[in-house]
């Protein structure tokens, strides 16, 4: 799991991920210790976007920031 937070634009960049099939999800704040909560992050699953990456490929996704359950 990798967070970010959004730049001046309100985009979000990450970098340097292997290839391999992704859940991505943009939430307006991620409680304390959230991140480390394994029923938390399942609870996020169905709000997630599915992607995959393959090696050297890019992705840009269009996420909206959803309130946390």
């Amino acid at each position: 799991m990798r967070t970010t937070r959004s730049d001046a634009d309100g985009a979000f960049r990450l970098r340097q991920f292997p290839p391999a099939a992704y859940l991505a999800v943009a939430v307006p704040a991620l409680p304390s210790g959230a991140a480390a909560n394994p029923e938390f992050l399942d609870s996020l699953r169905g709000q997630a976007t599915p992607f995959i990456l393959d090696e050297g490929e890019t992705q840009v996704l269009a996420l909206t920031a959803r309130a946390s359950p």
